[in-house]
Parts: C-alpha cells; structure tokens; sequence
C-alpha cells in the first residue's frame, strides 16, 4: 500500500520543519509526500528542496499563488497512492499517524483519528465515544452542523481517502471557495462511503498561528460564507440531500462565527450598523432565522436577537457575550 500526502504550503519558514520532520519519521514508510509551493515570499520553497534533495519520498511542486483548494487538487491530480490524506505545512503528526489511519482505510469507509487544537493559551483535545457508525442522511446533517459527538472536525487532516474514490468521483476542493472548503470536499467524499471509523488516539496537531489570526480579521466573512451556502445548497452530494432544516442551523452557526469575527474587528457602532444592515439581505440570515434546533443558550438567545433585527441590542449582545 502507497499512501500519498498532500502538504500545501505558503509562507511557513517558522513551522516547516517539524511539520517535514514528523511526516520524514512515519513508522509507516511506503508514503510519497507531495509538498505544493503556492508562491511562498520566504524560505519555505528552499527547505522543501532540501528534503526533497534528502529523501526521495518528497517531490515538490511549484505553482503561482491561488489558494490552499487549488494546491491541494494540484498535489491530488500528481498522487499515485493508493490512499490520500492531506496535513497542513504549519501541523504535524504523531509518528504512527499514517500506521493507524491505514489500518482502517477501505473503498468505503473513511477513517477518522482525534486531534488536538493549539490555539496559542492552551490546547484543546478531542475525544470520540463511538467507534464506527453508518453514514446516512442523519449524519450528513450532524456532520455539516458540527453536532457530531464532540465535533468530527470537518477538516480534511485528521483523515485517509481512498485516491481510487476521489478520482473516480471526480472529488475535489472548490478552487473558488475559501471558508468551508474542507466540509464540502469531505462531504462529498462522505457521501460515496458506507461508514467512518473513528481511531480513539491523539494523531494529528492543529496550529493556530497570529498571522493567521490577523489574516482572518480583515477577511470578508459575509460574502465568503455566502458563497460556501451557495455551493452547499447546489451542489449534488451524491445520494445525500441536505434539507433546509440542516442548511438553517448551519447558517445560524456561520452568523455565529461573523458576528465574533465583527467583535474581533472592534467595529464602532456605525461600522457594525452597515455590516448587520448588509446581512439582513443575505440568504445566509433567512436560512438561519429559521432554524428550530438549536443545541446551546447562546445560540437560542442569538437565534432569538436576529429575528428582532435590533442593531443595538445585537451590538450590546456581542460585546457582553462569547457567542
């Protein structure tokens, strides 16, 4: 068995060796890791040559700058594993992360291991109380809506893909979206499996960095979420149809996550005025505004606050609250 790791990278220098370095010290060694430029600025090319020049496994593939979706369709359409999974540049793994992923992977099956979360003051673990359930319609929706167990992460990174699949299926990530990319392209994959596999073992580390961070302040939250609804609602998931009740709890969970992003910014009132005034027109605020299953006061609370469209009550909500 081949497996064939996807890492995208973009001005990483800090983080790119030890991410290199924990997939170089895999227990499972027949791998080929694919490490994608998407025109670094820095010295994260040139450490990639020089494991490339090290070990044979590394190839690197260069490419103009168009986004972690259209680099990691560039590393799947080089792969020749039999199995696919993607890490980030700035992550890393545990040394029997691809032993234990493999043990499980199948034509039907995706398998999924517990991460943590550095999130710079801490890091968060996860944990799953199941073993292995069937994917049908239920989950899809708890999938897409994050109520499964503790999260199954909609990431691409804690998990193996059959390439077989992928390419068959004609899977791969929205080059034109860039929030959700992940959850739709594993929701896809999803809905050609009959199960997943969960793996009850810490593998995979997830790093939030500050340029990050500082990155997602200046991002247009309202207009690259609409764009993912939009997607979600169109597109053909294969047997899976996401009705509108798991569409409404989504979107409530997306106005969540912009008006934190609004409380980040620091926005003045006039500021937050327009920007609420802009999501009231959106499908994104109809959708949620709709939602009945609601899974936190919080959320009921903001669910509750949106239909009012009270500007200044909304605005005194998030400044008092973590939503």
């Amino acid at each position: 068995m081949l497996i064939s790791i996807i890492i995208p990278f973009y001005n990483v220098e800090q983080y790119f060796n030890k991410c290199i370095e924990s997939i170089h010290n895999q227990s499972f060694q027949e791998f080929e890791a694919i490490l994608v430029d998407d025109g670094s600025s820095d010295s994260s090319l040139a450490i990639a040559r020089n494991w490339e020049s090290k070990d044979t496994r590394f190839h690197v593939i260069v490419q103009n700058n168009q986004g972690v979706s259209a680099a990691r369709n560039k590393g799947i359409s080089k792969a020749k594993g039999d199995y696919i999974c993607f890490i980030d540049a700035d992550d890393c793994v545990e040394a029997n992360y691809l032993e234990e992923l493999s043990a499980y992977a199948g034509e039907t099956v995706l398998p999924v291991c517990n991460f943590s979360y550095n999130m710079g003051k801490g890091v968060l673990l996860t944990s799953w109380s199941l073993q292995q359930i069937e994917f049908n319609q239920n989950i899809a929706h708890s999938f897409i809506c994050g109520s499964l167990g503790q999260n199954i992460s909609c990431s691409s990174c804690n998990k193996i893909f059959n390439l077989s699949v992928i390419q068959k299926k004609h899977i791969s990530f929205p080059d034109d979206i860039s929030l959700g990319e992940d959850v739709l392209f594993v929701l896809d994959y999803l809905s050609y499996c009959h199960s997943i596999r969960f793996i009850p073992k810490t593998l995979y580390h997830y790093r939030l960095r500050k340029e990050s961070a500082t990155h997602a302040r200046n991002k247009d939250y309202i207009l690259l979420y609409s764009k993912t609804f939009s997607y979600l609602q169109k597109h053909k998931f294969n047997n899976i149809y996401l009705e509108n009740k798991t569409l409404s709890l989504w979107s409530l969970g997306v106005l969540s996550v912009i008006l934190s992003s609004l409380k980040t910014q620091q926005q003045n009132y006039h500021q937050f005025s327009l920007t609420m005034k802009r999501l009231f027109t959106t499908d994104l605020y109809q959708f949620a505004i709709q939602s009945k299953q609601v899974y936190s006061i919080k959320r009921f609370l903001l669910s509750l606050l949106l239909k009012t469209k009270s500007i200044v009550i909304l605005f005194l909500f998030i400044q008092t609250k973590k939503i």
